[in-house]
């Protein structure tokens, strides 16, 4: 199997998370390794960021 990097799957999800964390915990999840180490840099952290999805405002049903 040939799997996809670290850095190559976290542009990959970060349309889908909200924040750099979520990116994270995910590729932690995947069993990718030293996730910290690769996104630690202020391009990629910056890059990522720009592709993050906007924070979902709480529905109408929220709290009631």
């Amino acid at each position: 199997m040939n799997r996809i990097g670290t850095i190559e799957r976290a542009f990959q999800i970060a349309g889908e998370s909200e924040t750099l964390d979520e990116i994270r915990r995910r590729l932690t999840r995947e069993g990718y390794s030293s996730v910290d180490a690769h996104l630690t840099g202020p391009q990629i952290r910056r890059q990522l960021t720009d592709l993050l999805r906007p924070p979902q405002p709480p529905s109408a049903t929220d709290g009631d």
